[in-house]
């Protein structure tokens, strides 16, 4: 994915954070859906425009799709990668 990907995934763990108050909070909390909804309207931003709002990025196609498949892995993993941690 890249790291933009993996930063997105980031984005969505963190959503589910905020969602529980420290804990994990539940897939479709008002957090989780706000963030999603506001990276979906970037995102398909940039796949309509493409790289034209990128300054100093010529032709280079933005990866719209690893950014939305990361935010959605990072909020669907969040909560099982955290049971893990406290088991350990």
């Amino acid at each position: 994915m890249g790291a933009s990907g993996a930063a997105s995934g980031l984005m969505g763990a963190s959503a589910r954070l905020i969602g529980g108050e420290g804990r994990p909070g539940p897939v479709f909390s008002r957090p989780v859906l706000g963030m999603g909804a506001a990276w979906l309207i970037v995102n398909l931003v940039l796949a309509v425009v493409g790289s034209a709002l990128v300054p100093g990025s010529g032709d280079a196609a933005v990866g719209w799709e690893a950014h939305l498949a990361g935010f959605a892995a990072g909020v669907l993993l969040f909560g099982p990668v955290a049971w893990l941690a406290r088991r350990g």
